[in-house]
């Protein structure tokens, strides 16, 4: 069983932002701060979003487990049909609390650090708790709430739309559409969202032999990096974008699998000057108790082995209206080594056997896709 000791990794200490006087816009005076390590998702549907509110729709049934999630603003919840609920730590999986929400109460909780307060009168005997953690209905009743979410003023704290972001795009080729022709294709893809796109990297898929059924499929990657939220939206958005992924449906087998995710980094990239990156990216979805603190902590810990040469990971966050496009997985890892035979190294290490060997009986679904990547143009 994995040993759990650390329930967060964070990429550095909040920022404070500041505000440019001249223009009245708020930016973070550093690039560090803390970003959410599991799914920032309160509720079963988002049902909207601005820039100062995030609703959800929440619904548990009898017996059933919402996976483990990680209030990253403060919330309120109202609840629409009570129940008992029981409340389990996201790292380790183990029982916190339980107690009973009637129809119609309202709970309102604060974060402060990486806990949650309670703040109303009604729930406040409770003490302060994990803010990553799992809910599960062990009433006979199903539970319904909607979760409102109160992001903070853009210049008195950060909000995900400000933190950096990445898009993962994986295609499934058409037999028949020959090589030049899916090169050509991935460039009209990325060449909408260029202006809004820090970097910009494609590859085909150069799995092992024994692990090509891993891909799910898909042929091609296009990895495109922004500098915040905002921008992704600004680019996945655009006219000129949505016309070339409608056009592209033709050529592919299935939809496009399109994952966002904002990554903190484990290691940052040590390849030398001028070598071409070898990746390898890899999607899971977890089982609702699977204990995600020590999952993560055990990916974490295998930077130590020497081929890998950088690793950033996060839980899966797509924009509303894009949930979908993800598929249903919900943490991505994106490794980075020197070549193929580095990838081999790492795969065939005693790290990585036994961490897998240990987080297998905890996955429900996975996807590895391994490429030589090339900056797209």
């Amino acid at each position: 069983m994995m040993v759990v000791w650390l329930a967060f990794l964070a990429l550095g200490a909040a920022s404070e932002p500041t505000c440019d006087e001249s223009t009245g816009e708020c930016k973070l005076k550093t690039d560090e701060y803390y970003l959410p390590i599991y799914r920032p998702a309160p509720g079963t549907k988002r049902l909207a979003e601005s820039a100062t509110i995030v609703v959800w729709e929440l619904e548990i049934a009898p017996n059933e487990r919402l996976a483990a999630h990680e209030h990253y603003y403060d919330a309120t919840i109202h609840t629409l049909n009570g129940s008992w609920l029981a409340a389990y730590s996201a790292a380790s999986g183990e029982h916190m609390f339980s107690f009973e929400v009637p129809e119609g109460s309202t709970i309102m909780m604060e974060r402060k650090g990486q806990e949650m307060h309670f703040t109303d009168p009604d729930f406040k005997e409770f003490p302060p708790f994990e803010a990553s953690y799992a809910f599960e209905n062990v009433g006979s009743t199903s539970y319904r709430a909607l979760v409102y979410e109160r992001k903070p003023d853009p210049c008195a704290g950060l909000t995900l739309d400000q933190a950096p972001t990445v898009r993962l795009i994986l295609l499934s080729f058409e037999e028949s559409i020959s090589g030049s022709e899916r090169t050509h294709a991935v460039e009209r893809l990325y060449s909408p969202a260029s202006e809004f796109v820090d970097l910009a990297l494609t590859g085909e898929s150069s799995n092992r032999e024994e692990e090509k059924g891993l891909t799910q499929g898909h042929s091609h990657a296009l990895l495109l990096s922004f500098d915040s939220g905002q921008s992704r939206t600004n680019a996945m958005s655009s006219e000129a974008f949505l016309t070339e992924r409608n056009k592209l449906k033709k050529d592919l087998r299935f939809d496009p699998l399109e994952v966002d995710f904002h990554p903190t980094i484990i290691k940052a990239s040590q390849l030398p000057t001028g070598t071409k990156p070898f990746y390898r990216i890899q999607l899971f979805e977890y089982k609702a108790d699977a204990p995600l603190g020590g999952i993560i902590l055990a990916y974490a810990g295998l930077q130590n082995v020497q081929e890998v040469k950088g690793l950033w990971t996060g839980p899966i966050h797509n924009p509303i209206g894009d949930e979908k496009r993800a598929d249903g997985y919900e943490y991505a890892f994106l490794w980075t080594f020197e070549n193929a035979a580095g990838r081999d190294a790492f795969v065939e290490s005693d790290m990585y056997e036994d961490c897998m060997s240990n987080a297998v009986g905890y996955v429900e679904r996975a996807l590895t896709f391994d490429f030589s990547a090339e900056y797209a143009e």
